[in-house]
């Protein structure tokens, strides 16, 4: 039996601001979910750097860091001499806001604590 695509929806915006589609289905696992806030910080990492926070290998860990790139939620910095594999981080078009009780991801439809 083939396997379906878990992959996100296109990022389209609605006139309101996020695609609701979008940010459900990419907030809807939970390792996406994890990578969101170990990328909060504004660091950028690698995919290995991000794995052992997911409790995930590598590629699984790729696997998703795609989705959220086709989400527009994840971007690939440019190559550091010296540095093996993309660096990843967060897109400046993710809503992150700081409050009162920290970090938080306000997409609109819903907000996410980081």
């Amino acid at each position: 039996m083939p396997r379906r695509s878990k992959a996100a929806p296109a990022p389209a915006l609605s006139p309101s601001g996020w695609n609701p589609d979008v940010v459900f289905a990419t907030l809807a696992d939970p390792v996406r979910r994890r990578i969101l806030l170990v990328l909060a910080d504004g660091i950028g990492r690698t995919s290995s750097q991000i794995a052992p926070s997911c409790h995930r290998k590598t590629d699984a860990v790729l696997k998703h860091l795609i989705i959220m790139r086709q989400a527009g939620w994840v971007q690939m910095l440019p190559a550091v001499p010296g540095r093996r594999g993309n660096v990843y981080a967060l897109s400046p078009a993710v809503p992150v806001e700081t409050t009162e009780t920290g970090l938080r991801f306000n997409f609109g439809c819903c907000t996410v604590p980081a």
